[in-house]
């Protein structure tokens, strides 16, 4: 009979024989991904979108333990559908560790996501017995799990660095809350524009005028006071990654 380290000499396979392997490390990309919309949840309460992305890999987590090719293939497809869907999003949030109801979860969704994406085929052909012992799973781990933990620590700390400026004299108020400015048609007059911006939400907004090269970033609780020019017209403002639906109308004459 052959033995497991005779089959590793030979480069042949050796079965699945425990130990922290590329099924657990799989499990551990679908945690990482199940837990990355709980803490908008824990913060802003029930959220019907939050809520739903927690399904799909908590599916996947279910169909591992009772059906495990097939969980494996689901969390990895799941996986690979999630971090193509917040392509878009991922970098401009993670330039902003300040909003951590922004920068965790997107971090958590993009170390999970990738866990999982790494570790499909190797956990595939483990499941079918077909896979080597290697020490790879067990780094993985440990490193995702790394950069989880800093991520949390390294928002934490840059949340409590925010400052928020003085509002000068003459300026609009502009309140950003609910996901939507305050007032929504701001006037003002044919030259420089002097608005302060308060941000009353949880997560992080902007306020951006193409047409005028404004874009200003406002982390939860902050407030910023802009000036910028404008010639007389009317200019659509909105929050990057609120839009469309957190928008509004700058009007100069």
């Amino acid at each position: 009979m052959q033995t497991q380290e005779a089959a590793k000499l030979e480069g042949t396979a050796t079965p699945h024989t425990g130990g922290f392997d590329w099924i657990k490390l799989m499990a551990l990309g679908g945690a990482i991904l199940l837990l990355s919309p709980v803490l908008p949840i824990l913060i802003d309460g029930f959220n019907p979108f939050f809520t739903i992305l927690i399904v799909p890999p908590l599916v996947g987590l279910v169909l591992l333990r009772f059906a495990r090719k097939v969980g494996i293939v689901w969390l990895g497809v799941v996986s690979l559908a999630l971090l193509v869907m917040n392509a878009g999003f991922i970098p401009d949030a993670l330039m902003h560790p300040e909003s951590p109801a922004d920068f965790v979860p997107v971090s958590m969704l993009t170390v999970g996501g990738l866990l999982a994406v790494t570790a499909t085929i190797p956990a595939f052909r483990a499941a079918r017995g077909r896979t080597r012992i290697s020490a790879l799973p067990k780094v993985l781990g440990g490193v995702a799990v790394a950069l989880v933990v800093t991520s949390v620590g390294a928002s934490m700390v840059a949340r409590g660095m925010i400052t928020s400026d003085a509002p000068a004299a003459g300026s609009t108020v502009v309140e950003m809350e609910d996901f939507a400015f305050g007032p929504q048609t701001i006037s003002a007059e044919n030259g420089e524009v002097s608005l302060y911006l308060t941000n009353n939400d949880s997560v992080r907004h902007t306020f951006t005028v193409d047409e005028l090269g404004v874009d200003v970033s406002i982390a939860p609780g902050q407030s910023r006071q802009i000036r910028f020019d404008a010639d007389a017209g009317e200019y659509r403002f909105y929050c990057k990654p609120h839009d469309p639906g957190m928008e509004g109308d700058l009007v100069v004459g």
